[in-house]
């Protein structure tokens, strides 16, 4: 198998959050249909490599990307077809 290094990404629309703004610690929330949200920040959003890996090296439900050097939750990445 071979495997996408994707990160994270919000599913809804992102709003920055004003606030942290004029401190520059800039943070986002995405907001779900149930009215609930999650916050975001650019580390987040700027989540995985885009790289490939095989998937071989795994640890308790973690994946290891040999290209960002640490191991990640499996939904960061997505099954590629090997051609691709």
């Amino acid at each position: 198998m071979t495997f996408k290094h994707v990160g994270v990404r919000p599913k809804h629309k992102i709003v920055l959050n004003a606030d942290t703004f004029k401190l520059k610690n800039f943070e986002y929330f995405e907001h779900y249909p149930d009215g609930s949200y999650k916050i975001w920040n650019k580390r987040l959003l700027a989540s995985g490599c885009n790289n490939f890996t095989l998937g071989d090296d795994r640890y308790e439900g973690l994946i290891y990307c040999e290209y960002c050097d640490e191991y990640f939750n499996e939904n960061q990445f997505i099954e590629v077809d090997a051609h691709d």
